[in-house]
């Protein structure tokens, strides 16, 4: 019978698996508790259905389960027209007699993301424009477009000079922005007159969304602005400004 050899152990170095290890337990349970507070954060987010329309009137709105957050976005825009200096509240003793007052609505919208996700409530008090009169509260309403052509050479112009910076503007609620010419009273919305406005009416000072002149009073208001900086416009498109830069040693103007 041949002698039994003896048992040799390994000489590699045991550890533990690294899933049983502390950085790797350290990570599991972050994911873990990562994925629970994701869902608790989730389950307090309010779930608008995609399909769903804003109302048209603020009774609608007060009757949808989604009041809350069209109550607190009519909030937001009154606050902001009145930081704005939008209007002077004024008693009624203080209109002359004859004038048109314009009645005042809340139009509400539900602003989406690129796939339809439900991103904020929207609210803007708007002016009911078709009751102004020509040449009481209104004169002029046009407001020129830019011409689909030069839009398109400049888009050329732009790819074939790089060096050129191309910018993309957008001037939050733009009209109320605009000063006017005119004077405009208009009715606030009942109960939510903002402060200090219950039981008088809103001398506008700038522009309300819904009144006639809104859009040619931004464009003349902007117009102005771009002029005093020195810009000046394009003889076959006044839509078209541009900036002239003299270059060093040459008398010549360079776009």
């Amino acid at each position: 019978m041949a002698p039994s050899q003896p048992v040799r152990s390994s000489s590699r170095v045991t550890k533990p698996p690294e899933r049983l290890t502390y950085q790797t337990q350290a990570k599991t349970q972050n994911k873990i508790e990562n994925k629970i507070e994701n869902k608790v954060e989730n389950t307090k987010k309010l779930v608008v259905p995609k399909d769903l329309l804003p109302p048209s009137t603020l009774g609608q709105a007060k009757k949808s389960p989604f009041w809350p957050g069209f109550e607190k976005a009519i909030q937001s825009e009154l606050e902001s027209l009145e930081q704005n200096k939008t209007w002077d509240v004024v008693n009624w003793n203080e209109i002359p007699r004859g004038s048109n007052i314009l009645n005042s609505k809340f139009v509400f919208d539900i602003k989406r993301g690129p796939a339809g996700e439900f991103l904020k409530f929207k609210a803007r008090l708007v002016a009911m424009g078709f009751t102004q009169i020509e040449g009481v509260d209104y004169s002029e309403t046009h407001a020129s477009v830019m011409n689909t052509r030069s839009f398109r050479i400049l888009l050329s112009l732009w790819n074939l000079d790089k060096t050129l910076d191309f910018q993309h503007w957008d001037v939050k609620t733009a009209f109320v922005n605009a000063p006017l010419d005119e004077t405009i009273f208009v009715r606030p919305v009942s109960g939510y007159e903002g402060k200090g406005g219950q039981g008088k009416i809103f001398k506008l000072n700038k522009a309300l969304y819904g009144c006639k002149q809104a859009a040619w009073a931004w464009q003349k208001y902007l117009t102005g602005l771009l002029l005093k900086k020195g810009a000046r416009r394009h003889l076959c498109d006044e839509c078209v400004m541009f900036f002239q830069k003299t270059l060093r040693g040459s008398s010549s103007g360079h776009t």
